[in-house]
């Protein structure tokens, strides 16, 4: 009978014991994810601004050549 008590209590220390680092685990991991979405999202800043330059400067070379159209170059 005792070892049937020693063995149910080592079963329940090892599951308390699995939880408890499978939820640090978890808070971890949550944290890291955090930070690599912000990184990640740090880095496409310039990515979205440069298409933006560029479409900018499309537009503005298409009116570049409507004014040298019209001017006769």
């Amino acid at each position: 009978m005792e070892s049937i008590a020693v063995a149910l209590i080592g079963v329940v220390m090892t599951l308390v014991g699995v939880i408890t680092l499978n939820s640090r685990n978890h808070t971890v991991m949550g944290l890291r994810i955090d930070e690599i979405t912000r990184r990640v999202e740090k880095h496409n800043r310039p990515v979205e601004r440069t298409y933006k330059l560029e479409q900018d400067t499309a537009v503005l070379r298409r009116d570049v050549d409507a004014l040298e159209e019209r001017s006769g170059k």
